[in-house]
């Protein structure tokens, strides 16, 4: 399982969620877990060079 496009998949869920929602905060904070989960994603992406590709985890 890639675990950089789960990442990236789930903060682009968490956007549009963000913006359907009408409350003002609970919109900041989807926007918030979003921001954090791409994060994320790059950080495992970056960390990619020593993953094996097949299985997503550790060599």
């Amino acid at each position: 399982m890639n675990w950089t496009a789960v990442s990236h998949a789930t903060g682009t869920i968490l956007v549009g969620a963000g913006i359907v929602v009408s409350g003002e905060t609970l919109s900041r904070v989807l926007f918030g877990v979003a921001v954090v989960c791409f994060l994320v994603g790059i950080v495992i992406a970056r960390r990619a060079g020593g993953m094996n590709p097949d299985t997503g985890l550790p060599r």
